[in-house]
């Protein structure tokens, strides 16, 4: 990477950093603090990794975005991402969203496993098979997002990839161990918004059962030299579209096989 690339990325990461510490949007992005290319975006993702760890925050898990043709299309691109998470909380010990701590806060139905036991690194490629072992449990989760004011997306997506995929949230549900009884490509996943159905899929990501989509994760992160550990989470990805919660409502998810999960929006 050239002179100009290093300080693009650095002016980039400090932009970020700073203005994911506000609840104002994040606006002055310019060609030379904006990323290019992907890869610029996982450049200025890991500085700041390093500005939260400074922080004595812990990496909790990673989250795979863009894994749908439904997100593809709202995006504009077809490469599925990855980003870290820093806060995931259980849906019992949480169903009220603050929503005054975001700028556009948005709400994704989802997938979560949580990892067994320290993954092996020396392993360098992972399948569906092999990484069975390591997956303790699978859950309904909702992942709360926020654009922060960005410029739109389907221009700037390194941009938003860059800003963590706009993860801030995780909302994990039930976990449910015996997971492998379950045949995901005919679980349905319905999701209601103020007592009205909105959604009503199966938990397949593009013809891929979840696990698929946890392998590419796993191999993904290898890249990256990442550790992932017991306790971790994988967010698989948004399963439909992103839903702009507003003050008052309700956004309800259910599964006959996963459970069900309910948050309300509320600024305190």
């Amino acid at each position: 990477m050239g002179m100009r690339e290093e300080i693009r990325v650095h002016l980039c990461a400090e932009m970020l950093y700073k203005g994911r510490k506000t609840t104002t949007s994040i606006n002055g992005f310019k060609p030379d603090t904006t990323p290019d290319s992907i890869v610029e975006s996982y450049r200025i993702q890991d500085k700041l990794i390093i500005k939260y760890l400074n922080e004595r925050k812990t990496i909790r898990g990673w989250k795979a975005g863009v894994v749908s043709s439904i997100m593809q299309t709202a995006v504009g691109a077809k490469q599925s991402v990855e980003a870290p998470l820093f806060s995931i909380c259980n849906h019992k010990d949480i169903n009220i969203l603050d929503i005054s701590k975001f700028v556009k806060p948005g709400l994704e139905v989802e997938l979560a496993c949580k990892i067994k036991k320290d993954v092996d690194q020396n392993q360098d490629s992972w399948n569906t098979d092999s990484i069975e072992e390591y997956i303790e449990s699978i859950s309904l989760a909702i992942e709360v997002i926020d654009t922060r004011g960005l410029p739109e997306i389907k221009n700037n997506f390194a941009l938003h990839v860059a800003n963590f995929a706009d993860n801030v949230e995780c909302i994990v549900g039930e976990p449910i161990e015996s997971w492998k009884n379950i045949n995901f490509m005919e679980e349905k996943i319905t999701t209601v918004l103020n007592d009205k159905e909105i959604d009503d899929r199966y938990a397949d990501y593009l013809g891929h059962s979840p696990i698929y989509i946890a392998s590419w994760l796993f191999n993904r992160l290898i890249k990256r030299r990442v550790k992932l550990k017991k306790n971790d989470y994988l967010l698989l990805g948004c399963l439909s579209h992103t839903i702009w919660l507003e003050e008052g409502e309700k956004l309800s998810v259910s599964s006959k096989n996963l459970g069900n999960m309910s948050i309300i929006a509320e600024k305190k």
